[in-house]
């Protein structure tokens, strides 16, 4: 039976990039509602305005990409290893990735805010970059759920 003419209108093609600028797009947006939420209640970091905190978040989004990326290539290559000793080398390297990363995102804000950002230490960088990363998949899995309803 065709699809009556209502069902196809609801129907919606889009390309691989528009799907990629929507992603990233979202998740932009997330990251500078949660960035400024933070901020909000975490007094050891400070940004002195919106705009520096849309540009930091748009930093994040890209650092923590990359971050991403690096710890996933790393896992699927020691996953195509055999052996125990080779998993565990993989999930070592994979955890210094992300631990080092941090470092490399304090590093990096600084350079290119100076002052004007602020982002404690270590510790809040981490509770920074994982909030980020748990809004993102909530948010990836509320939409993947209206999806299939």
């Amino acid at each position: 039976m065709p699809p009556s003419s209502e069902s196809t209108a609801d129907l919606v093609c889009i390309s691989p990039h528009q799907a990629l600028f929507g992603s990233w797009a979202a998740a932009v947006l997330i990251d500078i509602v949660v960035l400024n939420l933070i901020i909000e209640f975490v007094p050891s970091i400070t940004i002195d305005s919106f705009y520096i905190s849309i540009l930091t978040a748009c930093l994040f989004r890209l650092l923590l990409g990359v971050t991403l990326q690096i710890e996933h290539r790393l896992t699927r290559y020691f996953r195509s290893k055999h052996g125990r000793a080779m998993r565990i080398v993989g999930a070592l390297a994979a955890y210094l990735v992300l631990f080092a990363s941090k470092f490399v995102i304090l590093e990096a804000v600084d350079r290119v805010f100076g002052a004007r950002v602020d982002l404690g230490g270590l510790g809040e960088v981490i509770l920074i970059s994982l909030t980020l990363h748990a809004s993102e998949i909530v948010f990836r899995r509320v939409y993947e759920w209206l999806a299939k309803h």
